[in-house]
């Protein structure tokens, strides 16, 4: 195992020299000086390679990769990263390792990535993600980028927040399976800062209910001494009746018990009128004090409510 790791890493090295010496697209715009630095750091990482110092061989590719984005150094980088068991960074590499074909990696490599790939496919899911406002987007709570985004991810469950002052935090749970290809619009609300408001403090119109419940309360001893006082004047009358019904002239004692029913039946009367008038206003006051959607009102010198609906 040992002998053909050796072999393999040596064939890279070769490989790549022959394809860093051609004038081939992806040497375009870049020039000798960055080439040599590139292909410096990726000689280093190769050394890393060989000792199966995956971590730091790639370390060395990332950084040649900066200077020069070249098939070769991305494919070494797709290895490390197969071995350290980051297989969608390692798809996103063979990705970009191959897009130009064999012609870069030579005709064995050129296989063998086909192969990493379609072993990684297996593992792999694309999202596509597609906000309709401008807003602040992460995946699995790694931010991404604003407006549509494509990626590359394992397959199983991802989570995906949306957030944006002024509306409603998004999340949408998501699942994808290997091959897949799953598009998430996501589509933010506002967020509604009404709130609920009464009239007059809840308290009042069940005050008003309950006073006029005592003041009509207040009117049964009116009408019992009402009932009272003419009872009395009838047991009287009858009992003074010799001749006839009622007497005349009507003994004093008598007419005032009369006098004292009709005041007090119209004290006890004048009690429930009142007392009824005062839970009817009660009850109106409770329906008009059921809350309604108000929108804060706030301003320079003062706070206010902005009545939103209808009383």
């Amino acid at each position: 195992m040992t002998t053909m790791r050796a072999l393999f890493v040596l064939a890279l090295i070769l490989g790549s020299h022959a394809a860093f010496a051609e004038d081939k697209p992806w040497e375009v715009g870049v020039p000798a000086d960055k080439q040599d630095a590139a292909l410096a750091l990726y000689k280093e990482g190769n050394a890393f390679f060989a000792q199966d110092q995956f971590k730091d061989a790639l370390a060395k590719y990332v950084q040649a990769l900066q200077i020069w984005d070249h098939p070769a150094i991305r494919y070494n980088a797709a290895v490390c990263l197969i071995n350290l068991d980051r297989p969608v960074e390692a798809y996103d590499d063979l990705e970009a390792a191959l897009r130009y074909g064999e012609p870069p990696l030579g005709n064995d490599l050129y296989k063998q990535g086909l192969s990493y790939q379609k072993l990684l496919a297996g593992r792999i899911a694309d999202l596509t993600i597609s906000p309709k406002q401008d807003a602040k987007i992460t995946l699995d709570g790694q931010p991404l980028p604003t407006g549509t985004v494509n990626r590359h991810v394992l397959t199983g469950d991802h989570q995906i927040v949306a957030e944006k002052p002024g509306y409603q935090t998004e999340t949408r749970p998501v699942h994808v399976n290997a091959g897949e290809h799953v598009t998430v619009v996501i589509e933010l609300h506002a967020v509604d800062h009404r709130v609920l408001a009464r009239r007059y403090p809840r308290w009042v119109p069940w005050t008003v209910i309950g006073a006029g419940g005592v003041v009509a309360l207040a009117g049964l001893p009116f009408m019992l001494a009402a009932s009272s006082a003419f009872n009395s004047y009838d047991a009287g009358v009858s009992a003074s009746c010799k001749v006839g019904c009622p007497p005349a002239p009507l003994p004093s004692q008598y007419a005032t018990d009369l006098d004292h029913g009709k005041l007090f039946r119209t004290l006890g009367y004048s009690a429930f009128a009142v007392g009824g008038a005062l839970i009817a206003s009660g009850v109106a006051l409770v329906v008009l004090n059921q809350p309604r959607l108000v929108t804060p009102a706030v301003g320079a010198d003062s706070v206010g409510l902005v009545v939103s609906g209808r009383w």
